[in-house]
C-alpha cells in the first residue's frame, strides 16, 4: 500500500530505503509498498499519514486511460 506523508509543521529526517531526508513544512514524499521507511529519533514536528489502496488506485486510473 503506498504512503503519502505531508509533514504539517516542523522538521523531520526520515530514513527512505537507506536513504536519509530532510523534510519541512509542507513536504510530501511518496513512499512505494514495501518500503522500509522511520522517522529518526530526535525530530519535532506534525507528520500526516495518508494509506492509499494500490489495487483501487490502479484500477481507477486505467479507467480514466
Amino acid at each position: 500500500m503506498t504512503e503519502a506523508l505531508l509533514i504539517l509543521n516542523g522538521r523531520l529526517e526520515l530514513e527512505l530505503a537507506g536513504r536519509t531526508m530532510s523534510l519541512t513544512a509542507h513536504d510530501l514524499c511518496l513512499v512505494p509498498a514495501n518500503t522500509p521507511h522511520a522517522v529518526l529519533p530526535g525530530n519535532a514536528g506534525t507528520l500526516l499519514i495518508v494509506e492509499g489502496d494500490d489495487e483501487h488506485d490502479e484500477g481507477r486510473a486505467a479507467a480514466l486511460n
